[in-house]
């Protein structure tokens, strides 16, 4: 019997814990977390896997950048406005950039991840003055 209670227990805190990773979907330590997942597949050995959760994870974050960026990369000016100066960046460097940059300032993690993505970039890549 206590086998079983122990079980139900155990499935009963990992859905709790799933509840709040979902309500947390769009926050900074949402993504956070994401984008440390695609770090991890990033530094895998050439043919290694990630594991399934890692790779979801990993999928997330490219997602959600590669979004935001194609939303501001219009041509319009979107990101200069915002005072980010754009590059040829790549989905996994910005990626790095946004967990380095929550792990200067951890503050950012309740904030919404869309406004920690444009201040981890306006800060590394701020536009000059002319």
């Amino acid at each position: 019997m206590s086998v079983v209670l122990a079980a139900a227990l155990a499935l009963g805190v990992r859905a709790q814990v799933h509840v709040a990773t979902v309500t947390d979907r769009g926050r900074g330590r949402y993504l956070y977390r994401a984008c440390q997942a695609l770090d991890r597949v990033g530094a895998l050995p050439a043919g290694q896997k990630a594991d399934s959760e890692d790779a979801a994870w990993a999928h997330e974050c490219s997602g959600y950048i590669d979004g935001w960026l194609d939303a501001l990369l219009d041509g319009s000016g979107a990101l200069e406005q915002r005072g980010i100066c754009p590059r040829a960046w790549t989905v996994p460097e910005v990626g790095h950039l946004y967990v380095v940059y929550v792990e200067e300032h951890k503050e950012t993690m309740e904030l919404e991840s869309g406004e920690v993505l444009k201040r981890a970039l306006k800060e590394k890549f701020p536009c000059r003055k002319k």
